[in-house]
Formats: C-alpha cells, sequence, structure tokens
C-alpha cells in the first residue's frame, strides 16, 4: 500500500469498493495493455488536440518513428519467445531478460505507431468532409503521449488497487477501440458507404455495427480459447 493508504481505506469505506485491495490480475498482460492502451489514449489525445478527423498520412519523419515503435515491440516479442525456447530447455542465444516494464513500453510506443497509421485511414473511410492534414506535424507533437505512457507506468509500478483497478478499465476499452477501428474500415468498404458521413449522428450507425462484429469477434477468440485450454487457463 502507498503511504497513508490504509487510514484512508479505513476512513473512507467506499475506496475499497472501487478499489480493492487484495492481489489481482491485469485484464491483459503488460505488451498487450501497453498496445491496447496506447492505441485509444492516442485516439483521445488526437481528438483533443482537435485533429480526430485528420485524414491525411503523417511527414516522413513521424511515419518513421510511427513504424519503428512497431518494430521495437516486435523486437521485444522476439527476444521474450527465444528466452521461453531457453527455458524450455533448448539452448539459444537471446539478448536480455523480459521486464514487464520494458513490455509496457514497447506495447504502449507500438499502440502509438498503430493508431498513427490506421486512424487516417477510417477518418478518410468514415468521414464526408475528413481535414486534409495529418493528425501530426512534428515529432515533438509525439512527446505528451510518451509523457502520458510514463506517467501511467509510474502508478502501476506503485502496485496499488487504487492506481490499478482505474487504470485496468483502459485496457478493454483499448481492445475495442482498435478492434472497432478496423471493423469501421471493413464495413464501410463492405457496404459502399465510403465517406458518407458528415456528423456524429450519421456515423453512429457504422460505428455500432463495427462494435458489435469487435464483439462477435473476442467472443469467437476467447471460444477457440477454451476449447484450446479449457476455463482453468481463461482465469
Amino acid at each position: 500500500m502507498l503511504p497513508g493508504e490504509s487510514a484512508a481505506r479505513a476512513g473512507f469505506p467506499f475506496i475499497n469498493l472501487v478499489a480493492p485491495n487484495t492481489a489481482t490480475k491485469m485484464p491483459v498482460e503488460a505488451r498487450m495493455y501497453g498496445m491496447f492502451a496506447g492505441f485509444l489514449v492516442m485516439w483521445l489525445y488526437v481528438f483533443w488536440r482537435g485533429r480526430g478527423r485528420s485524414a491525411v498520412m503523417p511527414p516522413p519523419l513521424v511515419m518513421l518513428a510511427y513504424v519503428s515503435f512497431i518494430a521495437m515491440m516486435g523486437v521485444d516479442g522476439v527476444n521474450a519467445t527465444l528466452y521461453d525456447i531457453h527455458n524450455a530447455g533448448v539452448p539459444n542465444p537471446y539478448a536480455y531478460l523480459p521486464r514487464l516494464d520494458v513490455r509496457f513500453i514497447t506495447g504502449w510506443l507500438c499502440g502509438i505507431g498503430m493508431a498513427g497509421i490506421v486512424l487516417p485511414a477510417v477518418n478518410y473511410s468514415l468521414w464526408k468532409y475528413a481535414a486534409a492534414k495529418p493528425m501530426f506535424d512534428r515529432l515533438t507533437d509525439l512527446l505528451p503521449l510518451l509523457l502520458i505512457g510514463a506517467v501511467i507506468l509510474v502508478l502501476l509500478t506503485t502496485g496499488s488497487g487504487l492506481f490499478f483497478y482505474p487504470l485496468a478499465v483502459l485496457a478493454p476499452l483499448g481492445i475495442l477501440a482498435t478492434i472497432g477501428a478496423l471493423n469501421v474500415v471493413l464495413v464501410l468498404t463492405l457496404g459502399h458507404k465510403e465517406r458518407f458521413a458528415a456528423t456524429w449522428r450519421e456515423a453512429l450507425n457504422p460505428i455500432a455495427l463495427a462494435l458489435c462484429f469487435a464483439l462477435v469477434e473476442l467472443g469467437a477468440l476467447s471460444l477457440m480459447r477454451f476449447a484450446a485450454f479449457g476455463f482453468g487457463e481463461i482465469v
């Protein structure tokens, strides 16, 4: 617990309802948490900057940063796989011991890179009057997102339920946002309705349908995992 947390929980019992002090698992592991939360936060940040409908790919340096962010998570994932194979008794080299903070950082960067590439395509497919400008003009525009990721990492590192439970919500919402964004493009393309929405009201139907598809897809993946590993492995 954090300093003074015990007294706060004793004095304000409702804290225990919204942030239990018992140990629990996050909804997804650290790398996936960083990726999906990073995607969602990137999307929200772009709307906050007033560029939520930007439909132009970024300048070359920013695009290079996006691709590098995605590649960094790939490298960390390959290293973790080599480490697992090594632990299974198959001698092979690996660069470093896998760490949860590195998993989160590379996942967060990958989420930013994915959002930076996917969201302009979503906006181009959805909005009738999409903005003909990129979401970010310079690399320095990404610094607030890196700072947000650093703050979340510090809060998670405390191990306190006061932060874990609220922050845990970012993962499932981020999963829906990521898969839903891809489904929006699919729904509009298959329905031959590209670039028809001028207002949010007109965009509600394809967005709702895309989210429904996302829930079905996630449910199907869960059933496949249940069939392969059983209920004990899922929880």
